[in-house]
């Protein structure tokens, strides 16, 4: 073949024989084909000896005798159509196949517990048995929630069935209420409450419980009752029933209302007469006809004699439909202030016999005014036709130990008037408006008196005497409980936990036209007034002309708030100041002032004597004794250890007292020691203490030397006059050369050695 070392540039495609090769102008190549329709269409079989890179793939039927590496990483294989098959051993799918369509679902997950036992459970949802639809954990059949027939069993424990349970025995305890009709025989102890609201029958029923019974129930057999009580609304007992704790109806709050056979320690009386009682001794027997609130045509009829041991006590009202017979001899005798209340006629088979003998056909009781003579008024009478009169002993008047009733109008000749229709009693009108009224032309008056003890008026929500929703008006209390309470004082109390109102013009409040005034003494000078316009409160003054208008002095022990300026005519006497004090103030200031003292910017503030913890100029005090300027090149400071630091507030050293950040001018001496003896004094240096001063590892005296400046050679000749600003410096000027190791004075334009003997 020949071999061809030149690039060849085909403009319109290139074809090699009819199909073997072709490429068209467009640029597709076209193998076994000269109509390609792809970048590279290839018509026949293609192998690929190296590696085939392609970023989609469609084929027909693909033959992969060896796929590197073992795992498809992507989106997937797409298959469009055809049948995955195994040529042989099986086709392993992993993951959950959720996307794999057409294949039937199974909620059943095999698990190995650990115990060489492999299970089976339900991953999730109910399963139903003959039916698709299972409403329980396990379901079979319909659901009996709906009262169709099947087996519901969830999770909980709980099992429904709608047909019939059959088993050889239940073993265990049950615990809960069997709701519905038990056909069939019960065998064995029933430890639990028997509760039967429809038709049941007992054959034999041994209950060491409770029995509940609202139907009708027929015991044939012998009935044992164990328990303590023995309930029920219908009971038909054709056999022998045996109540060894007795019977017991309690009412619907639990409490044991009827009780049989507890008499006597809880039994039926030894005796052998059959007791009806209550449990307790200290209870009582209710017998009523119609339950809680029984009808008033109703009551507890005894179709025989009942005979009482003990005397009949009747709280309520005693009604006799027929004759009532006394065979007694003690007669009728009412105590405890009873009394005798007839509808009809009070009759008596004999005359009726005063306690001074004298019969009479009228209602005559008592002694009368002369004793023996007949005619006379008694203190109970009536005469044909007329009223019933009371009267005590030669006119003494009528007392009534206990209540007085009156069903119709109480009436007398001072029109005073009780009327029973509208429950008013009137004094001096025969209409009251209100509960009780009392009117008169005149003054009129109502006193309630004490001769010894307190007098009080009470008016409240309190039916008894708590004193814990109601107020009192009280005069002449002497209690230690009450200090100010004499026999003499006057108390309004409220012993309620709401207000204590005063009104005024209550009924209309835009015409008032009084005030509130308190006095001493009748008729003297008023000592306070409140007025009704305005509200304002004098005291010692009764035309107030502001809030609070107070003639005299005034104290206040606790705290005094104003909210806007206090103006004061005479002397302020302060204890103790918690809040700004704004505005002149003239006078001394005795005390401790805990606030700010801001001085008016224009004038002047003199103190001749001032203690203060701490001061800031300009600045808070920031922890120091003074502290002036927050501006460092103001700062003036004197902190807690008395150092004083002026233009700085730093101190290198803990024994420096003093730190200067700017230059010292001393218009007077200096002076180092006790002695001034010249401008500048360092004679006595060696003489000064370590007073005042702890930690330092020497002693002043070991300090009493002068260090002048040092300074190179180069340093000195770059010295200069700050106060004329140029490099001549004044004669006299003392540096220490440190490179000539000598002192050097300037003289005159120049530098001058000293002598120096070692």
């Amino acid at each position: 073949m020949a071999n061809i070392k030149k690039s060849f540039n085909f403009r319109n495609g290139v074809q090699v024989d009819d199909d073997n090769l072709k490429v068209s102008a467009t640029g597709l190549v076209g193998i076994g084909t000269t109509v390609p329709t792809e970048a590279l269409d290839v018509r026949g079989n293609l192998v690929v000896s190296g590696v085939s890179s392609a970023v989609t793939a469609q084929a027909g039927v693909m033959t992969v005798t060896t796929l590197n590496p073992t795992e498809i990483i992507g989106a997937g294989v797409s298959i469009v159509s055809g049948i995955v098959t195994a040529s042989s051993g099986i086709i392993t799918f992993y993951g959950d196949a959720r996307f794999l369509q057409g294949m039937p679902t199974s909620q059943w997950e095999d698990v190995n517990t650990g115990l060489g036992v492999s299970s089976i459970y339900n991953t999730g949802g109910n399963v139903g048995i003959a039916t698709s639809n299972p409403q329980f954990t396990l379901q079979i059949g319909s659901n009996v929630n709906l009262s169709q027939n099947g087996v519901g069993i969830s999770s909980a424990g709980d099992i429904k069935i709608s047909g019939v349970a059959t088993a050889t025995k239940f073993v265990g305890a049950l615990t809960g209420d069997v709701i519905g009709n038990v056909t069939g025989n019960l065998t064995g102890n029933v430890s639990a409450d028997v509760n039967s609201s429809g038709v049941s029958t007992f054959t034999d029923l041994i209950v060491n419980r409770n029995l509940n019974v609202s139907g009708l129930s027929t015991f044939t057999g012998i009935t044992s009752v164990t328990g303590p009580v023995f309930h029920s609304t219908q009971l038909d007992i054709s056999g022998i029933s045996t109540m060894r704790g007795g019977i017991s109806i309690p009412f619907s709050n639990g409490q044991e209302n009827l009780q049989i056979g507890f008499v006597k320690n809880n039994l039926i009386d030894v005796t052998g007469i059959a007791s009806i009682g209550t449990r307790l001794g200290n209870q009582d027997l209710h017998l009523s006809a119609g339950g809680v609130n029984p009808d008033s045509g109703r009551g507890v009829k005894i179709h025989s004699d009942a005979y009482l041991l003990k005397q009949l006590d009747v709280s309520g009202a005693a009604v006799f439909r027929n004759q009532l017979s006394i065979q007694s001899a003690a007669g009728l005798n009412l105590t405890n202030g009873g009394g005798i209340i007839s509808d009809g006629d009070i009759r008596s088979a004999n005359k009726v016999v005063g306690d001074d003998g004298v019969e009479s056909d009228m209602i005559a009781m008592g002694r009368a005014t002369v004793f023996g003579v007949v005619g006379h008024p008694r203190m109970i009478h009536t005469i044909q036709d007329g009223p019933l009169i009371l009267a005590g002993h030669q006119n003494s008047g009528v007392l009534i130990q206990d209540v007085f009733t009156c069903n119709g109008n109480l009436q007398g000749q001072a029109n005073i008037i009780a009327d029973s229709s509208t429950g008013k009693i009137g004094v001096g009108t025969d209409n009251p408006v209100n509960d009780i009224q009392i009117r008169k032309s005149g003054n009129t008056e109502v006193q309630v008196t004490s001769d010894t003890g307190s007098a009080s008026l009470t008016v409240g929500r309190e039916a008894g005497t708590n004193n814990t929703n109601n107020a009192e008006f009280r005069y002449g209390l002497v209690s230690g409980g009450s200090p100010y309470s004499s026999a003499q004082s006057l108390d309004i109390l409220n012993y309620g936990t709401g207000n204590f109102n005063y009104h005024i013009s209550a009924n209309n409040p835009n015409s008032i036209a009084g005030d509130f005034h308190w006095h001493k003494g009748l008729n003297s000078t008023r000592l306070m007034t409140l007025t009704g316009i305005g509200g304002s409160l004098g005291i010692g003054n009764t035309q107030p002309t502001t809030k609070l208008d107070v003639e005299g002095g005034g104290k206040f022990t606790g705290d005094l708030e104003v909210t806007n300026n206090l103006t004061l005519g005479g002397s302020l006497t302060i204890s103790a100041i918690s809040a700004n004090v704004t505005g002149n103030l003239t006078g001394n200031v005795t005390g401790n002032v805990t606030g700010l003292i801001n001085s008016p910017v224009t004038g002047v503030s003199t103190i001749t004597n001032l203690e203060i913890t701490s001061v800031g100029i300009g600045t808070t005090s920031n922890g120091n004794f003074v502290n002036i300027s927050s501006n460092a090149n103001q700062k003036i400071i004197i902190n807690n250890d008395s150092q004083v630091g002026i233009f700085t507030d730093t101190f290198d050293d803990s024994n420096v007292g003093v730190a200067i950040n700017r230059n010292l001018h001393i218009k007077k001496a200096v002076s180092v020691g006790s002695t001034t003896r010249s401008a500048v004094d360092f004679s006595n240096a060696v003489n000064i203490s370590n007073e005042g001063e702890t930690g330092l590892p020497f002693n002043r005296s070991q300090l009493a030397y002068m260090i002048p400046p040092r300074v190179t050679t180069t340093q000195r000749n770059l010295l200069r006059d700050a106060y004329t600003n140029s490099a001549t410096l004044i004669s006299g000027a003392m540096v220490y050369n440190t490179t000539s190791k000598r002192i050097e004075v300037y003289i005159d334009g120049g530098w001058v050695g000293l002598a120096t003997v070692a």
